[in-house]
């Protein structure tokens, strides 16, 4: 489900306070995530939408000049969604070390039949986060996965901001 922009901006808002607890800070970064993710879909459809397809009226009228704020639009929440990837990777030790295995894969909505598949595999990891989210993909696989395997998913909004931050890092690598 979509959020208005002003909703959007609001999370982003409760993203800069410092008084959350670190568990509160990543659930509020995954719905982050989750809702950029959505948001960018949206512009990245009104960019690529032709002058008679398009369903805002604003976007038929004026369609090189909206095509360019679309992109511009997209942009900045690619840039958010990096930002969250960052955050995460930095405070991913941590976050393993306060909540460890089970608490984190509540948090991540790990299925339990998952968390059995993986939880010696990862005993040692010092980042969780990173394991299940981007290396076996088990973000959300309570909710969503329902017999698929992990490998066919990869679609979490923490993977996603996670691909997002590898890419900026390999971009800025390849300069």
């Amino acid at each position: 489900m979509r959020m208005k922009a002003h909703h959007l901006a609001y999370l982003e808002k409760l993203m800069k306070r410092t008084d959350l607890s670190p568990r509160s800070t990543l659930i509020l970064a995954r719905r982050l995530a989750r809702q950029i993710g959505l948001a960018r879909e949206s512009w990245t459809e009104r960019s690529s939408s032709d002058r008679g397809q398009a369903k805002d009226s604003d976007f038929r009228q004026k369609p090189e000049k909206n095509k360019k704020i679309a992109a511009e639009k997209s942009q900045q929440l690619l840039d958010s969604l990096r930002n969250i990837g960052e955050r995460i990777l930095e405070d991913d030790k941590f976050l393993t070390k306060k909540y460890g295995f089970e608490g984190l894969c509540d948090i991540l909505q790990v299925n339990r039949v998952h968390r059995l598949e993986v939880r010696e595999r990862v005993k040692h990891s010092e980042r969780l986060i990173a394991t299940l989210v981007f290396v076996w993909a088990f973000e959300d696989s309570a909710t969503v996965l329902s017999g698929r395997r992990a490998t066919e998913l990869k679609g979490g909004p923490l993977y996603h901001a996670l691909m997002q931050t590898l890419k900026r890092a390999y971009t800025r690598e390849a300069k």
